[in-house]
């Protein structure tokens, strides 16, 4: 971990057969040679060639680029893509059932101070073939969409005007962005219920999207668009609803479990509906 000339490294565990971190370096310190050389400081001088001095630490000039060539293999059936590694796909439906469970447990934040308890959410399944695919299509279009590429779809959007990010940075900025339009809106509860109205529709339309019960399924893209100057990112819902529509049903944390034959995911935190 501390030889010098070491660039990268990559770890991974099976909790299933093991409690030991695995994790591998892209170059091994070699018997009787130095392991580092010591200074006060790094100066360019003593950085090796293509990198540079900063904050302590010789910083390679071209910067980070993500490995494509990657296990697993993205969600995706064959001719099918949507332009994303396995770990974007994860972290798409990881950073979704997070903003979910935040619903269902109670410690969704609005403007006013909690939104109301979202009694039946289910988590999100990850999407390739239809939802990912489609979401790339629109997305290498180099335009902010409008719709979406189906009618029983819901289409969200996210626009950095950067080409120069990871593109998994830029999918978590995404996600955590529509997550917190729910700060700006007062969320009212209306007859053991929640409306796509009012200021949920207006400040936090994202945010419904991510989180109402009518979605089963999300599928994103993200696009560098370089002679635009600008990062995009197309996700795609699989569910429909509109202005006036029911976007949850209100109760305690997993109430409404049992009528969908599922139980509450206490062991990781409460607040979705998993399947027994």
């Amino acid at each position: 971990m501390a030889y010098g000339p070491t660039t990268g490294f990559a770890c991974s565990y099976n909790k299933a057969c093991s409690n030991k971190l695995i994790c591998l370096y892209n170059k091994a310190p070699q018997s009787s040679q130095p392991l580092y050389d010591s200074s006060n400081n790094c100066v360019k001088s003593n950085c090796p060639q293509g990198s540079t001095c900063e904050n302590y630490l010789c910083k390679l000039d071209a910067g980070y680029t993500q490995a494509t060539d990657t296990l697993p293999k993205p969600m995706c059936s064959v001719n099918k893509t949507d332009g994303m590694t396995y770990e974007m796909q994860m972290t798409a439906v990881n950073m979704v059932n997070y903003y979910r469970r935040l619903l269902g447990s109670g410690w969704a934040k609005d403007k006013g101070g909690y939104a109301p308890i979202g009694r039946k959410m289910l988590p999100l399944k990850y999407e390739c073939d239809l939802l990912g695919f489609y979401a790339k299509a629109l997305a290498d279009k180099c335009e902010v969409p409008t719709k979406p590429a189906a009618r029983n779809w819901v289409l969200t959007s996210y626009k950095v005007n950067r080409v120069d990010v990871d593109p998994k940075a830029v999918l978590e900025e995404a996600f955590r962005t529509w997550g917190d339009e729910s700060k700006k809106a007062n969320i009212q509860e209306i007859g053991e219920g929640v409306f796509y109205e009012g200021e949920v529709l207006s400040e936090a339309s994202d945010w419904a999207k991510m989180t109402t019960e009518r979605v089963s399924f999300v599928g994103c893209s993200v696009k560098k668009c370089e002679a635009d100057g600008f990062t995009l990112v197309v996700c795609h819902y699989f569910g429909i609803f509109t202005y006036g529509d029911s976007l949850y049903s209100v109760g305690q944390p997993c109430a409404g479990c049992a009528k969908v034959n599922r139980k509450c995911d206490n062991a990781l935190g409460g607040g979705l509906c998993i399947p027994k």
